[in-house]
């Protein structure tokens, strides 16, 4: 084979793993999250335990897919991150729940990412925590919007804004949740889906049936509340986000 086509491979190759990075990184994460689980994990990712487990799952994972250098490193850089992130809302999301049921479950982590976004800034601080919270104990305890109407109202919001606030959150929850699965795909096209009422916000009305990218979403400014790429028009919004599929998406 002359040295020319040799070349010619080799950067095929890069520009494939390249263009396929987040998916590569997705897959390794979700194998040590598997590693985790099946291990019986129970600390949260940020206990010293924790962490030197981690490292160490992490470690198996890199050896196992024959990851060295620059590029272990990197690979173990970004576990620690991602683990990092998701500490954050692990004493919430787990309120009240002990033992053997704190494990990991299928599906936990892609929710653990997801309600790390869901942070409603721009509220008043002591709301803005309160729908923090309660958002991540709903969740954790496999309840939805209703629960999480009724512990706002219990918190003292009105019952306005706690359906506002829930109906808002729980939204938002689901459209990162989806992104997340997205990403482990390499699904990076969105379309801006819903139907036109005549009370639709201007903001949603220009943009429905279009096609965006996450980071041209949230380059946008919706009036309200940030970022659009889980809030959309704002608070209440009924519109959503489709995953753009090539081949099969109209």
């Amino acid at each position: 084979m002359s040295r020319t086509k040799v070349n010619s491979i080799r950067e095929q190759i890069a520009a494939d793993l390249a263009g396929n990075a987040i998916k590569y990184k997705r897959k390794l994460l979700r194998e040590v999250d598997a590693l985790w689980r099946r291990t019986g994990g129970a600390l949260p990712f940020d206990s010293a335990q924790g962490d030197e487990r981690l490292e160490m799952l992490a470690e198996k994972v890199a050896d196992e897919f024959r990851i060295t250098g620059a590029a272990k490193d990197l690979f173990l850089k970004e576990v620690k991150s991602g683990q990092q992130q998701i500490a954050e809302v692990w004493k919430e999301y787990f309120s009240g729940v002990i033992g053997e049921e704190l494990a990991l479950k299928a599906g936990t982590y892609e929710k653990l990412v997801a309600l790390t976004k869901i942070n409603f800034k721009g509220l008043q601080e002591d709301q803005r925590d309160l729908i923090v919270d309660q958002t991540r104990k709903a969740i954790g305890q496999g309840q939805g919007f209703a629960t999480l109407r009724n512990e706002l109202r219990k918190n003292g919001l009105g019952a306005h804004v706690a359906e506002t606030l829930a109906n808002t959150s729980m939204g938002a929850f689901d459209h990162a949740v989806l992104q997340e699965y997205a990403a482990q795909v390499n699904v990076t096209h969105f379309k801006y889906d819903g139907v036109i009422h005549t009370n639709t916000r201007p903001f949603c009305r220009e943009r429905v049936g279009k096609i965006y990218t996450i980071a041209e979403l949230d380059a946008m400014d919706n009036g309200q509340i940030s970022p659009v790429s889980i809030y959309l028009g704002g608070f209440n919004c009924t519109h959503t986000l489709s995953p753009v599929i090539e081949g099969l998406t109209d």
